[in-house]
């Protein structure tokens, strides 16, 4: 059976990831969770406090799982560049969708310390993404006059500007068919054979 305080961060964690700290009323929680506002109190005295462990939590398990993840991909030789490319790709979209920008602004507010945590996991992940771009170019995958900062830059700068629910209502696709083309305009661009000869040849 589930304990009360691990019923308590599994509901309040879907909450504030889907509506924010703000919007939280902690009587509503309650009634949800069939308990009394006392009960809350007992394990978590303050709303700051349960959204600081619920943070917490969160990145705790999103880390473990990534970092178990990416650790056995690069150690592994019979992976080769593009499956570690695309293993990474939807280790890390499958975390994204729940880091919605309201979230991220909360944790800055509200949690300071989890968001070091957060920088510290984006580091990490930069790691990972370094050792799969050198196996890439060792491959001979990967342009070498590509600069992997600028790469790694569009594709975060991407993940944040479109996997966001709004942004895909909008363009009428899922989560996982935006990040199929993500991943298929940042392997192979947008042009043709064709394109890619007309291209070289007006911009010599």
């Amino acid at each position: 059976m589930i304990k009360v305080e691990d019923r308590i961060l599994k509901e309040s964690i879907e909450k504030f990831t889907e509506i924010g700290y703000t919007a939280l009323n902690l009587d509503d929680l309650c009634r949800d969770l069939g308990i009394s506002k006392k009960t809350l109190y007992d394990h978590y005295p303050s709303k700051k406090e349960l959204f600081q462990k619920c943070a917490q939590s969160l990145f705790d398990e999103m880390r473990a799982e990534s970092n178990a993840v990416l650790e056995k991909m690069v150690e592994n030789n019979e992976f080769h560049f593009f499956e570690q490319l695309g293993n990474m790709y939807s280790v890390i979209n499958k975390h994204h969708k729940k880091l919605k920008p309201k979230f991220i602004e909360d944790l800055k507010k509200h949690a300071h310390s989890v968001w070091d945590c957060r920088i510290e996991f984006e580091n990490e992940k930069r790691e990972y993404f370094e050792k799969i771009w050198k196996l890439g170019l060792k491959e001979g995958m990967i342009k070498p006059s590509i600069n992997k900062n600028i790469y790694y830059m569009m594709y975060f700068g991407i993940l944040h500007t479109i996997m966001r629910p709004d942004i895909l209502a909008d363009l009428s696709i899922s989560s996982t068919q935006a990040l199929e083309q993500i991943y298929e305009i940042l392997m192979s661009g947008i042009l043709t054979d064709d394109g890619i000869k007309d291209f070289k040849e007006k911009t010599k």
